[in-house]
């Protein structure tokens, strides 16, 4: 009330002053009206000095009971003002805190930027802000956010700064906090290689920095649309994905996903993705909110993991290594490779082995052993070595070899024990084979007859073992080997050319000489030897050996003699056998002359009828030419044919040395059923051909097979011969087979014992009476001389069958 009646006064005194004016006028008048203006107006100067005073003190007032901390400086930045809130916040008073200044009051860390911006704003007469922290009077410093702003006069020159000061302390740590919170969440979604992303049916709302990363997209950019994020999507995994989604939305659940995306560089990631759909109370899809996991590297891992894993396990199978582990605590194999399982025969399908199983293959005379040998190494805590055998079911032997090292814990208790196990059969095996091997050897050089000998440069002899050239090797040291030589002048072009080999310091080997041995008689000696170089490369001479190969050459010179006479043999056993061959040609045409006989005959018959019946159409009136041609015609062909008999008697009896050819074996075959047709008409024998197409040629004598047909045939229809007429059945047939082309000959006589299938192939073998049992005998030298086979076997239901292969050309 008192500053209402105050103001009231202030306002009332000009119109009280002309209340007076006008009543005191009569008094007054000896003042001029100058100086009452002047007392007026000095009275209006206080009445505003006392208002001024009047409202800075309620401004005080006011500003003392706001609840933040205000100051006030000056145009060049002295402190002027504090409020009571300020100077009881920092614990000092007024007359302190502006005579030292408020920056002692600022954390020194923060003083530096603080005081910039307060002179920058002061010199440009621009807002002022700062964010420091203010020690409190209790000694903590707290966050504060400081502004200030400039008091302008009417001609806009600055008059005073205000300024406020606010304790953000909490805030500032709530936000460092969720700053902090931030950029841990993501350096761990950096460090996972996992982002956060969130999408509704139309575009993609949120996408973490690590999402950005993983994806390939750059965040300045902007969110990228779903198009541009579903086309990165590996084109095999996309409607994989897209439907695990959709159902997840349909079903209203969660989902989790693996699939590739393809960046723009071609690089291709590996992602694992959890999904969760968010919807709105009325069941709307509102968005999925996922995480990405870029598992890449982990996929390299498990792909290098499981390569690494196959080159071991294919290592140890290379090298017959397995390993094992077993715990110590619990007496179990914890491991057990694959190579393991294979050296102890153990099946890796079952469960891991035990120690009771691996002991059980250790050879009954060394578990003994390996017991001993493994409680010492556990009780000791020391690596272990060992070899040992081990007996498979199948009563294989194999021989181990085996290592071991312990794993201890921090107090020295063992935890574990790991080892190795190798087969090495094939290296013991090897090591008696060369055990064997260096005895044999030693054997030999303490009995061989071979020398030692050594020449200098110019091949003269400066050692010669003792044994050599069966004398005095004194004798011969200082000679070259010619100078008892005995075949330089039968055989001067080999010495030549060894001479032209030690000439040219190049190694030789077994050259052959003859020289005089010890007893004055000639020796054969195989020399071999190689050339000698000093550090500098200077030839010194030969090095090498000799041996006595006097028998040898003697003994292949009797070998040579005793061939020369065996081809001499089989040159006369090979013209027997063609003479054999030939009377049995000879002698089974001669079985068939009745036949051949009218073979013949008939062709001559049709071409004598033929001949009249020309000449009666030429005595015709007219004569009847076209008649006569026909005839003649005839009469050419049937001569052909008897021709064509003859040839083939003639080539099947001809004596000529075997030939190999190419053979059409059907051809050949048909040409010797048309020889035997008569015979087999004669003896009422049903003939039938099978014959495969397409057969390969053979390679071979056509005559001597031919002859081989004929025999078959001939003793087929001979075998029929007591048999009803109607059950003469013949069924000659060929066809293809893997190791050549097969002839069979299949014929329903009675056949033979199963005791006389092995013999009716020995010579002078015959069930024929007056036969000389020797026609399947030349018949199976004939086919093996082709590198074919000739066989019999019985017929069903009766019979016989000869069959016989040669390869195809």
């Amino acid at each position: 009330m008192r500053r209402r009646s105050k103001a009231s006064s202030k306002r009332a005194r000009p119109q009280e002053a002309k209340t007076r004016k006008g009543r005191a006028a009569p008094t007054m008048r000896r003042r001029s009206s100058a100086d009452q203006a002047d007392e007026v107006e000095i009275e209006d100067r206080r009445e505003a000095e006392r208002a001024v005073r009047e409202s800075e003190y309620k401004l005080r007032q006011i500003i003392d009971t706001v609840p933040g901390i205000v100051w006030a400086t000056g145009p060049d930045g002295e402190n002027t003002y504090a409020n009571r809130r300020l100077l009881d916040y920092i614990g000092a008073q007024y007359e302190d805190f502006k005579n030292h200044g408020w920056q002692r009051f600022v954390h020194p860390d923060d003083l530096p930027e603080t005081l910039k911006a307060f002179h920058h704003a002061i010199e440009t007469g621009t807002s002022y802000e700062a964010v420091h922290r203010v020690r409190r009077s209790d000694g903590e410093f707290r966050w504060h956010r400081d502004r200030g702003e400039p008091l302008r006069d009417r001609e806009g020159r600055i008059i005073q700064w205000y300024g406020l000061s606010i304790d953000v302390d909490e805030a500032k740590k709530a936000e460092d906090r969720l700053r902090r919170s931030e950029a841990y969440l993501a350096e761990a979604q950096r460090l996972s290689h996992s982002g956060v992303a969130a999408y509704n049916e139309t575009a993609i709302v949120f996408g973490s920095e690590e999402t950005y990363r993983i994806w390939g997209f750059d965040p300045p950019q902007g969110v990228p649309s779903r198009e541009a994020v579903f086309q990165r999507i590996h084109p095999d995994d996309r409607d994989r994905l897209n439907a695990e989604v959709q159902r997840a939305v349909s079903e209203k659940r969660d989902y989790s996903a693996a699939y590739r995306i393809v960046l723009p560089d071609g690089t291709i990631k590996h992602l694992e993705t959890i999904g969760r759909p968010a919807f709105s109370a009325s069941g709307e899809l509102v968005e999925i909110v996922t995480t990405q996991i870029d598992v890449t590297e982990r996929k390299r891992a498990e792909q290098a993991l499981m390569l690494g894993e196959a080159y071991l396990a294919e290592t140890q199978k290379l090298t017959h290594t397995g390993s094992w582990a077993w715990d110590a605590r619990s007496q179990k194999v914890l491991y057990c490779s694959e190579e393991m399982f294979r050296i102890f025969g153990l099946d890796p399908q079952e469960d891991l082995p035990t120690r009771k199983s691996f002991r059980q293959r250790v050879h009954p005379e060394d578990r003994n052993k390996v017991d001993e040998s493994f409680a010492r190494v556990v009780n000791e805590r020391v690596d272990s070595f060992d070899e040992y055998r081990v007996v498979l079911p199948d009563g294989t032997v194999k021989h181990v070899y085996s290592s071991g090292h312990p794993i201890l814990d921090a107090n020295g208790e063992l935890i574990e024990f790991v080892g190795t196990a190798t087969d090495v059969t094939e290296r013991k095996i090897a090591e008696e084979a060369l055990r064997e091997s260096e005895a044999k050897f030693r054997d030999y050089a303490e009995t061989a007859s071979d020398w030692l000998w050594e020449t200098d440069p110019d091949y003269k002899f400066t050692l010669l073992t003792e044994n050599a050239f069966g004398s005095d090797p004194a004798q011969r040291i200082g000679t070259v080997c010619w100078d008892h030589a005995l075949d330089l002048e039968t055989e001067p072009d080999k010495w030549r050319l060894v001479w032209a080999t030690l000439d040219s310091h190049k190694p030789f080997r077994d050259f052959v000489y003859c020289t005089l041995g010890g007893s004055g008689a000639p020796m054969y000696v195989k020399a071999s030897g190689k050339p000698v170089f000093d550090a500098d490369g200077e030839f010194r001479g030969y090095r090498g050996t000799g041996t006595d190969v006097t028998a040898i050459i003697r003994a292949e010179a009797s070998l040579r003699a005793a061939e020369a006479e065996a081809r001499e043999s089989e040159q006369r056993y090979q013209k027997a056998q063609l003479e054999l061959a030939h009377a049995n040609r000879v002698a089974t045409m001669g079985q068939l002359t009745s036949s051949i006989a009218h073979e013949v005959s008939q062709p001559i018959t049709a071409a004598v009828t033929y001949a009249l019946a020309a000449r009666r159409w030429l005595s015709a009136e007219p004569p009847n030419f076209h008649e006569v041609d026909d005839a003649l015609s005839l009469i050419v062909r049937e001569g052909n044919r008897a021709g064509d008999v003859i040839g083939r008697i003639r080539a099947l009896i001809k004596k000529a040395p075997a030939r190999k050819d190419v053979v059409e074996i059907n051809d050949a075959i048909l040409e010797v059923i048309a020889l035997t047709h008569t015979e087999a008409a004669n003896n009422s024998v049903s003939v039938r051909t099978l014959l495969a197409e397409g057969l390969p040629r053979v390679h071979g004598d056509r005559v001597q097979l031919q002859q081989v047909l004929l025999n078959l045939i001939i003793n087929a229809i001979e075998a029929m011969h007591d048999i009803g007429e109607k059950e003469r059945d013949l069924l000659i047939s060929s066809r293809n087979e893997p190791d050549g082309v097969s002839v069979e000959v299949r014929d329903s006589g009675p056949g033979f014992a199963a005791a006389d299938l092995d013999r009716v192939f020995a010579a002078f073998y015959t069930t024929k009476p007056g036969g000389l049992g020797l026609g399947l005998s030349i018949c199976r030298s004939i086919i093996e001389a082709h590198n074919g086979k000739l066989w019999a076997s019985p017929n069903v239901p009766r019979g016989a069958v000869f069959r016989f292969t040669v390869p195809a050309h």
